[in-house]
């Protein structure tokens, strides 16, 4: 299951076990077996949209705070690691490579009140830069009402020649003669696609998809940025790899 580890250390053991062994290994990123989301990104490297320019994210839920757990940085990673690593891993899958640094700030104080010990920060931001200039806004909270009008997921690619939304579908372009359109629809239900395709892969005694590497990538992206939001300073990936 997503994360992988919460420990660099960690990720780097189990990506040399796996490729030690013969076993099949799949990280539980569902969204690289959603339909929507492969149509985005083969249109995303196809270049319909242009040279990407920046990305908008965010995760703004309503069906929180989750407790327990989750509420210790020592168990969970903090959110940037055992939640916003979807998120994280779907940008790199993309943008076809890994960041290369951090901004953020954030708070703890939000949802203390019957959990006086809890260490996470339940609202951040981030700003994570990637090679070719591409720079990600990624705003995080579970600080939402929940009649919907609040709580948003979106991953929005915004290109020379146009935009899309990697989680409701959108498309628009710049060119106004062009009609906006939708992706593909998932038609079912991801996580049953991705053990699907787990199983297909051990008939097949394949590689999956989703593997041991890019869930070490998104191990360290949700690193990195924890650390800049913790010390509210840039962070490089590199400073990540050696101090873990």
């Amino acid at each position: 299951e997503k994360p992988l580890c919460i420990t660099v250390a960690e990720a780097d053991a189990i990506v040399k076990a796996a490729d030690a062994s013969k076993s099949i290994v799949q990280v539980g990123f569902q969204s690289r077996y959603s339909p929507r989301v492969r149509d985005g990104i083969e249109r995303i490297h196809r270049g319909d949209f242009g040279e990407i320019i920046d990305v908008r994210a965010a995760f703004l839920a309503h069906f929180g705070p989750l407790r327990g757990w989750f509420s210790k940085r020592a168990r969970s990673g903090d959110w940037m690691v055992e939640q916003a690593v979807h998120s994280f891993d779907v940008m790199s899958w993309a943008l076809r490579g890994s960041p290369l640094s951090a901004y953020g700030s954030g708070r703890t104080d939000v949802f203390t009140e019957g959990e006086p010990d809890r260490d996470v920060h339940d609202y951040y931001a981030a700003i994570i830069q990637y090679p070719s200039k591409v720079q990600v806004d990624w705003l995080h909270t579970w600080l939402c009402p929940s009649g919907g009008a609040f709580n948003k997921h979106r991953i929005q690619f915004m290109g020379r020649k146009g935009a899309v939304d990697l989680i409701d579908g959108s498309v628009e372009y710049m060119d106004k003669a062009r009609q906006a359109e939708t992706l593909r629809e998932d038609g079912g239900n991801t996580t049953r696609f991705a053990h699907e395709a787990f199983c297909e892969c051990v008939r097949a005694r394949k590689q999956p998809f989703s593997n041991v590497q890019n869930g070490r990538d998104a191990v360290l992206m949700g690193l990195m940025v924890r650390e800049a939001v913790y010390g509210r300073r840039v962070v490089t990936m590199e400073e990540i790899k050696k101090t873990g």
